[in-house]
């Protein structure tokens, strides 16, 4: 079984189970649609709470790495860096600061809402544009 144009062309057959399960997804999500039961708000809500949650994810992360000493090595390195030369000094700057402004957010904004394991969607996905730290 096939699942879409591009296992077909590449002949990489999916595993029928997957792709049963996927197409009863989409009859499901087909008759809420039809029916009136699908909400585009609600749509809209659900990938906001897991921005949030890889938002806060990420940028504990990258507290962790930046007061890891990273800051002081990006002082030091930022300037004599080789690669990407069309940053000029005043954007490397920039770069440090705008991380900074964000470590200050995060740490001035309120504490972590109580239960959130249970508050939000169980699996939040991969944020696709978010660094590995």
């Amino acid at each position: 079984m096939y699942s879409y144009k591009w296992h077909r062309r590449k002949g990489a057959p999916l595993n029928a189970h997957i792709t049963v399960q996927q197409y009863g997804w989409g009859w499901q999500a087909g008759r809420k649609f039809t029916q009136g039961d699908f909400s585009f708000n609600e749509h809209r809500w659900r990938p906001l709470l897991a921005l949030y949650r890889h938002l806060e994810q990420n940028l504990a992360a990258m507290d962790a790495v930046w007061e890891g000493g990273f800051e002081q090595w990006y002082e030091g390195n930022a300037s004599i860096a080789q690669s990407y030369k069309e940053l000029s000094q005043a954007d490397r700057k920039r770069i440090a600061g705008h991380v900074c402004t964000l470590l200050a957010a995060r740490e001035a904004s309120d504490s972590d809402i109580v239960g959130a394991d249970r508050k939000f969607p169980r699996k939040a996905g991969v944020l696709k544009v978010s660094p590995r730290y």
